[in-house]
């Protein structure tokens, strides 16, 4: 009876965890999202703006760039894709009204994963 009891309380934690890494809304700071994504050579579309502090990081170097949004799907950043971008493990910018976040590698695939930040929080203490 205690294994069930172990096994009943590490799922509810498991799912309270995943609970918190799509996001929270509170009242004070507006809408939290997150998201992730498997991107390659081909550029994919992460966010569609506006978002005015985006923070987001890459398994390996990735190239963040925005484009302007048309179709809002990954369409836009194939067409926008610039021909030569650095690579960062990580990128916090802004994502305008009637843009989207665009990522791709140079080789190979990596996972992406991307945080809007609500309205009015422009920092992250996880940066500082």
């Amino acid at each position: 009876m205690k294994s069930n009891l172990k096994v009943l309380v590490v799922a509810a934690a498991m799912a309270a965890a995943a609970g918190c890494a799509h996001g929270t809304v509170t009242p004070d700071r507006g809408r939290d999202l997150r998201g992730m994504a498997r991107v390659g050579r081909d550029a994919r579309a992460l966010l569609v703006g506006p978002a005015r502090v985006v923070h987001a990081t890459g398994d390996k170097p990735v190239r963040w760039f925005v484009a302007d949004r048309i179709t809002g799907d990954d369409r836009d950043c194939a067409v926008a894709m610039p021909a030569a971008l650095p690579e960062s493990g990580g990128a916090q910018l802004s994502v305008s009204s009637g843009k989207v976040l665009c990522a791709a590698v140079s080789s190979g695939a990596t996972d992406v994963n991307w945080h809007k930040l609500p309205e009015g929080d422009d920092s992250l203490w996880a940066l500082r």
